[in-house]
């Protein structure tokens, strides 16, 4: 018994190593744009953890689901969500929305390792998310939950004000690893044919992140209008930035993660943080990069 105790140490110790050598600053393409001054900065201000799931108790304790097809999984690896395996077919769709619902400027920070090789279809972060609170679409998101277990897009964005950051994200008619992109949106209920015009900020493409396999550490920062994306895996560093100033606010609510049909990722470490200083003059716009 003292000697698999010993073993299991020695492997978890190694790991921890592992991880370490993955993400040392030796090994890594660090890039000092402006935007990664400018997260810098942003990472130095009062930030106070205030939600915390490391992904390898009962996933239900702090988050409820949407999706008939999908599962989540809890193991010491950390948090497995599925989507269902039928590709086109709207009910194998999944979101895992945060019970808990944040307020004002947040950071979000998460190890994300995706499982899947469908390079069709996205994996979206959800941040703030309140209903439109017309008829059964309550501010509170979980007041009509039952609506979405066919999580159908357009029950999101036609009823939901809250932000959408598309990554691990491909083209839905081109299986192709080098068509990723990022994207950021900010749905507009009360007009249900603006999609096209709720993105914001450039579209950035072959990002070279989120390949099968390889684990990532992401970092969100909403700081007003400003998005800040940090991602770093063993290769490389970069953020990216959105300025969403041409659109409204958004202030508060839960978090999603939603993934389409036939995508699985691993989730770890997931940690939200609110700016307790609330004071902190907004960026003007030429403090802007």
């Amino acid at each position: 018994m003292k000697k698999n105790i010993t073993i299991s140490f020695t492997c978890l110790l190694a790991s921890l190593l592992f991880c370490a050598a993955a993400f040392s600053s030796n090994n890594i393409i660090i890039k000092n744009t402006k935007f990664d001054i400018a997260y810098k900065s942003l990472s130095t201000l009062n930030w106070q953890l205030v939600f915390e799931d490391i992904g390898t108790g009962n996933w239900q304790e702090n988050w409820g689901l949407d999706g008939l097809k999908a599962k989540v999984d809890n193991s010491p690896n950390g948090m497995t969500i599925s989507a269902g395996p039928k590709w086109q077919d709207d009910t194998h769709h999944a979101t895992l929305w945060t019970k808990k619902s944040f307020n004002g400027d947040i950071k979000i920070e998460y190890n994300f390792t995706r499982l899947d090789h469908n390079n069709r279809g996205v994996n979206i972060l959800y941040v703030q998310a309140t209903g439109r609170d017309i008829g059964p679409y309550k501010k509170d998101i979980f007041a009509w939950s039952k609506l979405r277990e066919v999580p159908v897009m357009r029950y999101y964005i036609n009823n939901m004000h809250l932000y959408h950051l598309s990554y691990a994200a491909f083209r839905i008619d081109n299986n192709d690893e080098s068509t990723d992109y990022l994207k950021s949106r900010r749905y507009m209920p009360q007009d249900t044919k603006s999609f096209p015009r709720t993105g914001f900020g450039p579209t950035f493409a072959k990002t070279g992140f989120f390949k099968p396999g390889v684990l990532h550490h992401i970092t969100y920062i909403k700081k007003g209008t400003d998005v800040y994306f940090h991602v770093v895996n063993p290769e490389q560093s970069k953020t990216f930035y959105f300025d969403g100033s041409s659109l409204p606010s958004i202030e508060e609510g839960p978090i999603g993660l939603r993934l389409m049909y036939t995508r699985s990722s691993l989730f770890k470490n997931f940690r939200v943080s609110e700016l307790k200083d609330q004071t902190v003059k907004q960026s003007s716009a030429q403090d802007k990069p």
